[in-house]
């Protein structure tokens, strides 16, 4: 693979420099980090628990937290396709 070829180029510069475990990790994450229907389910988990921490009040500083996240569209979604709503703004 591509990771591999890297590696071999890395290890070939620096022999005293082995990149395999560090790629085989990566190859390994990425097909799940690649997995809309995943990745939705994760943004499902971050929206509900930055509600309940956002309920709890404010930061210690009267900083008060207004956050809006896109909502993702549950029947749109495959492993290869993620569609969410659009909102507005910048982002964090």
């Amino acid at each position: 693979s591509n990771l591999q070829t890297i590696g071999n180029i890395v290890r070939s510069l620096d022999p005293d420099f082995d990149m395999r475990p560090v790629i085989r990790e990566w190859a390994a994450a990425i097909p799940r980090e690649l997995d809309f229907a995943q990745e939705a389910e994760n943004m499902k988990r971050v929206q509900a628990n930055f509600k309940n921490w956002k309920s709890r009040g404010n930061l210690g500083h009267n900083v008060k937290v207004d956050v809006q996240f896109a909502l993702v569209e549950p029947e749109l979604v495959t492993e290869k396709v993620l569609v969410m709503s659009y909102v507005d703004g910048f982002k964090v």
